[in-house]
């Protein structure tokens, strides 16, 4: 049942109506739509040719006329049928086709351009390269608007049962009683021009009824011998029944059933869209009977193919007004037409930003068995969702058998395409789904998968939605409803598991698939063979830190923003996961949801590589890949002419540089149809097909949590546990560097004890699991700043402008740390505060350490939780380097945008290479031990450790070696709870929970009170 077209009067209007819509056309056969653009109201230049009704609506406007102008032209408002907004554009040359405030009136003439003057100024409605513009300009610069009328056009049977779902209603104007095309819910059947009329009904066991059919009886009215005596078409009464039928050539029609004549039974619905109060409706009769003795019926179109019946008001005298036939005959009759309306049903609003569950909320479905009989049944699939099985189909093919029921009746060689029906689950992303549309009619999509839902034998696909109930729809033309649940879980990593924070995560992989047993988890068997073992804990297993890969395609999976998050798994000896072997890294790993909560199968992610075409044959690009900028796939043949080596950056580029491609020196992954599975047999892991049944399900279990070792305050040495004399210290260009007494220092000096001593503050001791510390030094200082209490603190150099802030280790760029003067303020606050703008970054606080407690006692590594990640690089005058106007000492690029850099959120840790100091992640971090020491005469500012120890307990603070001193405490608000002199040297004092500070004359010591 195709939907029917809306025809347009080719004849120009001159004379133009207020309470009537029309067509501004920009031509014989294009005219301006109100559409959306980017979710907003806009304006565009359509075609009036094939129209259905929904098109016709956003094409037409009422022309409502505001005030007449000195010159002769009105000012007039055009307002859509189909939104309702006014046709305004924002007041500036060359505003889009957004629909904006600023010129709402406008003067006009038929037949001529749209214009608004403000002022001196002269603004019109132009075409500009096809697109709709406001122009600054005469009127003579606009386009030339005609106005044309929409035909009254005949409605298809689709259009009929699309008004409410599967029916429709009619309601008359002045409605008389017994009129059988009210008060019940209609169904056109057919798919031509015209159809039948009728109403069905269920009886209990879902046996559908018969259908009731409207039909032209052979009796008509009379009232006090005034009658139609059959011979003009008019006045025939309307009748319904489940049985219409004609009379065989070699029967009377009365003998044998009560159609007298064909086409009594079929209509036609004419569709007026031009009228502001309202659609209205009339109803055509293919044919009405025609007799001259009441017993002999024929067609009246037969007699007359001029004249056309229609459903009208008859009046009789000494009658009431009745529902009858009436002709119309130009120039000679006209049938009084009923204002007859359609009762549309509640359209859908559906939110378009989130995601649903959608249901089957079918009471009955068909039944068809192998030999096509069909049969209502009580639907077995209510309530359950519709979603995709393990290959990503939305369908699945099923034979027939007798009895089976189905849901999509796609019937053919004995099968049938069914709908995947799931338990719902919000944690698998192909049970999502996501709708497009507005006004009530719209599609919806799988969020995963490219495909449309399909209900019984209806794809929703541009299909209206009409409330039947709570969150329930009926699809429009079905007898079909779905229930739609928005997801309260709608993040863009739903499906997949995603690491927030890859930096503090430790996993063990534990295998949790049925019949295995419990606790077990993946080890490291013989030869760096990978296995699987049981009975142990997850601190026994290998520990796994996740390193996020790139995904290819922009993380965008499906219909939405839905993101697939891939991670290569490193083990602490540096290893990565390979799912045979503990090797090199050259698989990543997915965790696509399972429905059950923490339960996941891990899906194989191959590093893609691009093929370069050469003469000689093909080569890889181990070291890039070209991507399509759009896309973000990589593309992976190329020809070795499209792109060149530049020396001065030592890497490819493209020859063409308005290029679709881009080339990336990131690597990209691609999600494969592997996973990996358990091998019970040999109790090792292998990899299967994604969709075959095998022990796949894996939970991710963290490792034990670290702990931070609480440090007191004083000069330290920290060293590496190499036992090979060295220490940490700052060298002669400000670089953190680990070396032993006699090396050089970079400048004109070598080290000596003393420069291996750091100063350790205490940083913030508000969370007493993680109590943090600044590492520094004086040695440098002008006695100026050792004055003013300034140091130099240990620091990564992506927290600086210091040059040379890399070093490479294995080949691979690291992060260095280095010392960069500063001061405390306040408390806890440590500000950069440089004489020149071009000494250090001006940002706060990036210097605080943890010192992490390992399996060994006094071995520590050493933690920078706080590192900034992303930021601008510092300029060094590399290639395609520009400095920046508002920071010298920052690069930015030619046109003028910040260039920035990253830390990869897992390199916090410090590690040593060449006596060299840099970032890396925990697997690679280095372990430290710290040593007491006296003061060296190169921190000669700091005063030395205090005989006075201070210790916090549960509610109390005990003071020790203060006998006779003046003791106060203090919060962090500054606020004295404690002032007193105390009489031993182990005094015990009652203070708050949390952060205080003890002095002992004048020396304040930070402490953590329970």
């Amino acid at each position: 049942m195709n939907a029917a077209n809306v025809d347009v009067n080719p004849t120009a209007v001159t004379d133009v109506k207020g309470t009537k819509y029309y067509f501004l056309g920009t031509s014989t056969t294009e005219a301006l739509q109100m559409t959306k653009h980017d979710g907003k109201d806009s304006v565009k230049v359509a075609s009036l040719s094939n129209l259905d009704f929904a098109h016709a609506d956003s094409m037409l406007w009422q022309i409502k006329k505001v005030s007449q102008e000195v010159s002769g032209s009105a000012v007039y408002t055009f307002v859509n049928k189909a939104t309702g907004s006014t046709l305004k554009f924002a007041k500036k040359d060359g505003a889009t086709s957004i629909i904006a405030s600023g010129l709402d009136q406008w003067a006009w003439t038929p037949g001529q351009a749209l214009y608004n003057k403000q002022g001196n100024d002269t603004y019109t409605v132009a075409l500009v390269g096809g697109q709709v513009k406001v122009k600054k300009a005469g009127q003579s610069a606009g386009q030339v608007l005609t106005v044309y009328s929409p035909k009254a056009s005949a409605m298809s049977a689709a259009d009929l049962n699309d008004y409410s779902g599967a029916y429709f209603e009619l309601s008359f104007a002045s409605d008389v009683k017994d009129n059988p095309f009210t008060g019940k819910k209609l169904v056109a059947e057919g798919d031509g021009e015209f159809y039948k009329l009728a109403y069905y009904g269920v009886k209990a066991g879902y046996k559908k009824d018969k259908p009731v059919y409207i039909y032209v009886d052979n009796a008509y009215y009379s009232y006090q011998s005034v009658s139609d005596n059959g011979k003009t078409g008019a006045g025939y009464k309307f009748t319904t029944d489940t049985i219409v039928a004609t009379a065989p050539a070699d029967k009377e029609q009365k003998d044998f059933g009560k159609l007298y004549v064909e086409g009594a039974n079929m209509f036609k619905v004419i569709k007026h869209i031009d009228d502001v109060a309202g659609d209205r409706f009339d109803i055509r009769i293919k044919d009405v009977p025609y007799t001259t003795d009441n017993k002999a019926f024929t067609s009246y179109y037969a007699q007359n193919a001029n004249a056309i019946p229609y459903v009208a008001w008859a009046s009789f005298a000494g009658g009431p007004k009745v529902l009858s036939t009436g002709i119309y005959e130009a120039d000679l009759r006209v049938p009084e037409y009923p204002v007859i309306t359609l009762k549309e049903g509640t359209k859908a609003s559906l939110n378009t930003k989130v995601a649903y569950i959608v249901t089957d909320a079918r009471e009955t479905i068909k039944s068809i068995s192998r030999d096509g009989n069909e049969k209502l049944i009580a639907n077995p699939f209510k309530g359950q969702a519709f979603g995709a099985d393990c290959d990503n189909n939305l369908a699945k093919r099923q034979w027939a058998n007798s009895g089976w029921s189905e849901q999509n009746l796609e019937y053919g060689e004995g099968y049938y395409y069914l709908p995947i029906l799931t338990d719902g689950n919000e944690s698998v992303a192909t049970n999502h789904w996501v709708v497009s549309g507005e006004n009530g009619s719209y599609t919806i999509k799988n969020r995963v998968i490219e495909g449309n839902l399909t209900v019984g034998e209806i794809e929703v696909e541009n299909r209206k939605l009409y409330v039947v109930g709570e969150n329930t729809y009926a699809i429009a033309g079905t007898a079909d409803t779905i229930k739609m649940v928005p997801v309260t879980n709608v993040s863009k990593y739903v499906g997949y598991k995603h690491f927030d924070v890859l930096s503090t995560f430790r996993v063990a992989l534990n295998v949790v698939s049925e019949g295995l047993g419990d606790d077990i988890f993946v080890v490291e068997g013989k030869d760096d063979a990978t296995a699987v073992k049981s009975g142990i804990t997850a601190d026994e297993a290998i520990m796994f830190y996740p390193e996020a890969v790139h995904v290819e395609g922009n993380g965008v999976y499906g219909t939405d923003s839905l993101t697939v998050s891939a991670y290569r798994l490193k083990a602490d000896n540096g290893k990565y996961f390979d799912i045979e072997y503990m090797a090199s890294a050259n698989h990543a790993y997915a965790f696509l949801e399972t429905g059950v909560e923490s339960q996941y199968k891990m899906i194989v992610a191959d590093k893609v590589r691009t093929r370069i075409n050469t003469a000689d044959g093909f080569w890889n690009s181990n070291d890039f890949v070209v991507v399509d900028k759009e896309t973000d796939q990589v593309v992976e043949i190329i020809d070795e002419s499209e792109i060149q080596w530049n020396s001065t950056t030592g890497k490819y580029e493209l020859v063409d540089e308005d290029s679709d491609n881009k080339i990336s020196y990131e690597a990209y992954y691609r999600l494969n149809d592997r996973k990996v599975a358990v091998n019970v047999t040999t109790s090792t892991l292998t990899q299967a097909a994604k969709c075959y049944e095998s022990r796949d399900l894996f939970s991710l279990v963290e490792g034990k949590k670290d702990a931070y070792a609480e440090m007191s305050m004083g000069h330290k040495i920290i060293s590496t546990i190499a036992d090979d004399g060295k220490a940490v210290t700052m060298d002669g260009e400000g670089f953190a560097s680990t070396l032993r007494e006699g090396q050089s220092l970079g400048e004109s000096s070598a080290v000596v004890p003393e420069n291996l001593s750091m100063w350790l503050d205490t940083a913030c001791l508000a969370d007493p699991t993680m109590p943090l510390y600044y590492i520094a030094t004086s040695r440098g200082l002008s006695d100026e700043d050792k004055a003013a209490n300034k140091m130099n603190y240990l620091v990564s150099l992506t927290d600086s402008v210091a040059d040379k802030k890399y070093t490479v280790v294995s080949g691979v760029k690291k992060v260095r740390l280095g010392f960069v003067k500063g001061e405390i303020f306040a408390t806890d606050t440590l500000v950069f505060g440089p004489e020149k703008a071009d000494t250090v970054d001006v940002e706060a606080s990036p210097a605080a350490v943890a010192f992490v407690l390992t399996d060994n006692e006094g071995e520590y590594m050493i933690e920078l939780p706080n590192l900034t990640r992303t930021q601008q690089k510092v300029y060094t005058g590399e290639d395609g380097q520009y400095r920046d106007p508002n920071n010298y000492n920052y690069a930015v690029d030619e046109w003028n945008n910040p260039i920035m850099e990253t830390v990869p959120e897992t390199e916090r840790y410090f590690a040593v290479n060449n006596d060299v100091m840099y970032l890396t992640n925990r697997a690679g971090a280095y372990k430290f031990t710290v040593e007491v020491v006296e003061a060296p005469t190169s921190n000669e500012g700091i005063e030395a450790e205090s005989a006075v120890k201070v210790i916090a307990g549960n509610g109390t603070v005990t003071v020790q070696g203060a006998a006779g001193q003046t003791v106060t405490i203090a919060t962090v608000l500054g606020k004295a709870v404690a002032d007193e002199v105390v009489a031993s040297d182990n005094a015990t004092i009652a203070a708050p929970a949390g952060v205080v500070f003890v002095t002992v004359n004048g020396e304040t010591t930070k402490v953590v009170v329970k």
